[in-house]
């Protein structure tokens, strides 16, 4: 037989079918996604790094405020206590303390000669200011007139009034005096201040 014959038509070398190369294209949506994964994995690293270094600071912090607490001695500490106490107490006592010595000065230089006063009495009144009370005598209703109106525009005192006026045998007037006075007048600590 001829070596060229062949008896049958299958090919005794597979049928190769042309092969397609496929060109590498990666989608959008792939890189998008890659990224998203990346920047979470980053953010729960630098989250976890973050809360280790947190935890080991705080606990650094309570040891220091553990040897603070434990430097301070406590006599000192109660001792500073009780002068803060005490010193609170008399700056109560001095904002509240009454100096009447201004006001007595200003009245002094407020009343006439021929007028005497007797009797004063100085309280605080519900306004927070205070109630002045003073009883009197006069040398004539003439003379007292003169005084009320001098206290009238007296700058310290407030509402003064003039009241139960008798006239005694001797031609002396007696009378009631009442006014408000300024907080600021009678206050110890403006007193000092000044």
């Amino acid at each position: 037989m001829d070596a060229k014959f062949q008896p049958s038509f299958i090919p005794k070398q597979p049928v190769s079918v042309p092969t397609q190369t496929r060109v590498g294209y990666i989608s959008l949506l792939f890189v998008v996604g890659l990224i998203v994964f990346i920047l979470t994995i980053g953010l729960i690293a630098a989250e976890l790094i973050a809360e280790k270094v947190l935890s080991r600071d705080i606990a650094n912090l309570n040891r220091s405020l553990v040897e603070a607490k434990s430097s301070l001695e406590l006599s000192t500490i109660d001792e500073l206590k009780k002068t803060a106490s005490r010193t609170g107490l008399a700056m109560t006592l001095i904002t509240a303390h009454i100096a009447p010595s201004k006001l007595l000065e200003a009245i002094e230089q407020s009343v006439f000669a021929n007028v005497s006063l007797s009797g004063l009495s100085l309280a605080q009144s519900e306004s927070g200011g205070y109630q002045l009370n003073t009883t009197g005598v006069a040398g004539s209703y003439n003379s007292l007139q003169l005084q009320s109106e001098f206290l009238s525009t007296a700058p310290f005192l407030s509402n003064p009034a003039f009241s139960n006026f008798k006239l005694d045998p001797s031609g002396r007037v007696s009378f009631s005096f009442s006014a408000e006075v300024s907080p600021k007048l009678v206050n110890y600590s403006t007193y000092v201040s000044n």
